[in-house]
């Protein structure tokens, strides 16, 4: 259990001691099971549990996000649609009088 890695220098956890750390058990010396010796000795680095522990993190507040999102019934609904309604038309003034004061600039500038 006292291997690094070669690269990064980090320890190398296997992944039957990973199990077991999780599982609250203490993990075993010297022996290896069936699975393990079938060729899943492959050590998980500290990045691939971070990297797995960051996934499992985002789908918990994900899941208890779309628990708490209720429905809109429908006055609230009524009302979202109301300014978004009154955002589009204020963008389309908005464009339109851009647009109408460019185009005298813009044929004053070109002499057409």
């Amino acid at each position: 259990m006292g291997e690094r890695d070669h690269v990064s220098g980090e320890p190398i956890i296997m992944l039957r001691d990973w199990q077991a750390s999780k599982l609250g058990q203490d993990p075993p010396e010297g022996k290896q099971d069936d699975a393990m010796s079938a060729g899943q000795t492959e050590p998980i680095t500290h990045q691939v549990l971070q990297f797995v522990g960051r996934r499992r993190q985002f789908v918990k507040d994900s899941i208890r996000l779309l628990r708490r999102c209720t429905k809109p019934d429908r006055i609230e609904f009524q009302k979202i649609a109301m300014v978004t309604a009154i955002g589009f038309a204020i963008m389309g003034f908005i464009g339109f009088f851009v647009k109408l004061i460019h185009i005298p600039i813009n044929n004053n500038m070109v002499g057409g």
